[in-house]
């Protein structure tokens, strides 16, 4: 019998470390996830590389910053092995879910997986694609900064690589019995996708032309040859009716995700089947993440314990708690869909030789603390607050001892952490270390950083750099690779980052210590791209 532990990789989308009950938060509405870390390993000093999630993964995945291999537009497509290739080439088996758009096979997160589940939005996923990824060019191409030609490679290539990857996750879709999602049902969008493709081919002027009209709502015209003015009409009506809505209070999504008790099923339906041991197994819950609308969390009616989600984040409620109660309902919930996967396993005698690592990819704008000068809206260059990168890592099995690491540590030590629980080696292309070593050798700083909205393009846009210590963290901005200061805070004295320090000559020996590391970020960035170019 192989003595390798099994591993569970838990990633719950948008999980703040603050909100945790270990951390201190009340109510309490994490009991279960507060009881793994006590008795396990809980790091209370560990950020996310970047925020959102296609800022995240790369560097979870792969122990690399977002901003490495040219970024992080293509995922982790341009980059070294992750470390689930190296659990399945050292005899794991692998199995793994996603519930978001960037976490998906187009992006080379199925890299070293046996099965790797796209549990998407099919719909919203156009929106998501448009919005991270394609928009930039077709702005380009109607400022005439792009020739017909170069949006027409643009579109075959990327785009139609959006199409063809879209027919697989529908196929996909129908095989897990997954229910319908958005306003078009699976047989419908699969005909709108074929006409779509052959569409590219025949016509993709007219393609970038909906686009342009459109903009991100234009899967409503997947393969329509036409501009329909009436339809142009109804999605400004629409958007402005959405926005007089949420504008009092939060209550449609944008997209309609798949919720954690399906991926739960099919864990547990894959599991029944009897795993090979070792195995590794994946799954992202995306249920905290949609906490802040109303008609996501009415899903939440699907379960008999709902009750018991409203009452954990009512009861204890501190006077002046401005933390939003949605987020706490849905984290209570997520609590469960935790418990109820350990009991699962427990219940196919499978706990025993079973490691559980539980983190968040990033955190999110959830009330308390509440900034005037952070943006409401999605904004990238924005996401470098402690509520939007500091997130736990919970490990827990039988043969854990019980351990509080203070240690600063980063994503980048989630891949190391892995593969040393495994007994296997770690790669040298590895920036991070495991929590074996983390514990007695903290990290001097953690780094941050992005490429702004839109896609990651280091070479053309300004780059987004936070490095923080435990005593400071300051928000670089990089224009053609020059950078200068954004935000700096106290953390030991500002732990909210209320102040902003910028303006001051408070702590500037820490601060020119951080652009000196910042510098040699860049400079790294820079020798990347003159060796290989930008990624397109």
């Amino acid at each position: 019998m192989n003595s390798r532990p099994n591993i569970v990789f838990i990633v719950i989308d948008a999980l703040r470390y603050d909100r945790l009950g270990v951390a201190g938060y009340s109510p309490k509405v994490t009991p279960f996830l507060d009881t793994l870390a006590r008795k396990g390993i809980l790091c209370n000093n560990l950020f996310s590389a970047g925020c959102p999630t296609q800022v995240a993964f790369p560097s979870i995945f792969t122990s690399t910053l977002p901003l490495d291999y040219g970024g992080y537009s293509e995922g982790i497509h341009n980059r070294p092995s992750s470390f689930v290739e190296i659990l399945q080439s050292n005899g794991y088996e692998t199995f793994g879910v996603s519930s978001v758009h960037s976490g998906s096979s187009h992006y080379g997160y199925d890299r070293g997986f046996d099965k790797y589940i796209n549990l998407i939005d099919i719909f919203q996923w156009f929106q998501s694609n448009y919005i991270s990824y394609i928009k930039d060019s077709i702005d380009s191409w109607e400022a005439g900064l792009l020739s017909d030609n170069k949006i027409v490679d643009f579109l075959n290539s990327k785009y139609g690589f959006v199409l063809s990857d879209s027919l697989k996750y529908l196929d996909q879709l129908d095989e897990i019995g997954a229910s319908e999602r958005g306003i078009f049902k699976r047989p419908h969008l699969r005909e709108m996708i074929d006409k779509e493709q052959k569409l590219l081919i025949k016509d993709p002027i007219i393609i970038a032309r909906k686009f342009v009209t459109y903009k991100r709502h234009y899967q409503l015209a997947l393969g329509e040859a036409d501009i329909r003015p009436g339809l142009q009409k109804e999605i400004l009506k629409k958007n402005e009716w959405r926005k007089k809505i949420n504008r009092k209070i939060a209550l449609i999504a944008d997209r309609d995700a798949y919720q954690g008790d399906f991926i739960n099923n099919l864990i547990f339906r894959h599991m029944k089947k009897g795993p090979k041991n070792p195995f590794f197994y994946f799954l992202h819950y995306f249920d905290l993440h949609e906490s802040g609308t109303i008609f996501a969390n009415l899903r939440f009616l699907k379960s008999a314990t709902l009750p018991l989600d409203v009452v954990r984040a009512s009861i204890g409620r501190e006077k002046g708690n401005r933390g939003s109660m949605l987020y706490d309902i849905a984290l209570s919930k997520v609590d469960r869909l935790v418990n109820k996967l350990i009991q699962m396993i427990k219940k196919l005698r499978l706990f025993e030789n079973t490691i559980f690592i539980i983190t968040g990819d990033h955190g999110k704008r959830a009330g308390m603390p509440e900034r005037p000068n952070e943006s409401r809206v999605t904004d990238l260059s924005q996401g470098f607050y402690d509520n939007k990168v500091h997130v736990p890592l919970i490990i827990y099995g039988s043969n854990i001892s019980p351990e509080r690491n203070d240690s600063l540590m980063s994503h980048l030590d989630i891949g190391p952490t892995i593969l040393d629980l495994a007994g296997i080696d770690i790669p040298q292309g590895f920036l991070g270390l495991p929590v074996s070593i983390r514990r007695n050798n903290s990290a001097p700083y953690v780094l941050a950083e992005n490429a702004g909205d839109g896609r990651c393009d280091i070479n053309r846009k300004t780059l987004y750099l936070s490095i923080r210590t435990k005593k400071i963290k300051v928000v670089f901005e990089a224009k053609d690779f020059i950078i200068k200061e954004r935000d700096v805070f106290n953390i030991l004295d500002d732990p909210c980052e209320y102040k902003n320090l910028r303006d001051t000559n408070i702590l500037m020996k820490e601060r020119l210590e951080c652009a000196s590391i910042i510098d040699n970020r860049l400079s790294g960035i820079k020798d990347y791209l003159k060796i290989n170019g930008p990624k397109e």
